[in-house]
């Protein structure tokens, strides 16, 4: 104690007594604070932070860990798969590749419709050439 009233003594001869009394405030007030028991933990790290507190954000980051994994195969996966599929220029020219097709398919049963018409009249013929030629006429 006879520090701090030394220590007044001298600011107030060289810096004034306002920067006297402030000073003695201030060590008076951090000295009543250390002695509650407010200023013990400034410093101690194991009494700012638990050994479970910090399992469990150790936990916490190998949650979050474990699902970006996850959610980096799904993405993998998905971009694979896009990767694979058609464009859309492919896809158009599949559809115009149809388009034709159908067309094709369309005069193809045109002719076959023609086909069996005319392989009905000449069955129809040589159906009736054969039933005169048995009758004899």
């Amino acid at each position: 104690m006879k520090e701090l009233v030394d220590l007044a003594g001298k600011l107030a001869s060289t810096a004034g007594p306002a920067v006297a009394a402030i000073v003695v405030v201030l060590i008076v007030l951090i000295v009543g604070l250390k002695w509650s028991g407010v200023l013990a933990t400034v410093g101690n790290k194991k009494t700012l932070i638990d050994d479970g507190q910090i399992s469990a954000v150790t936990k916490g980051i190998a949650s979050i860990a474990e699902k970006v994994d996850g959610i980096e195969a799904r993405i993998s996966h998905v971009e694979s798969d896009v990767q694979h599929r058609a464009t859309r220029d492919e896809v158009h020219k599949l559809e115009l590749a149809f388009t034709r097709m159908e067309g094709r398919f369309e005069s193809i049963d045109q002719r076959t419709a023609a086909t069996a018409h005319g392989v009905g009249r000449i069955e129809s013929f040589m159906y009736e050439a054969a039933m005169r030629a048995k009758d004899g006429k």
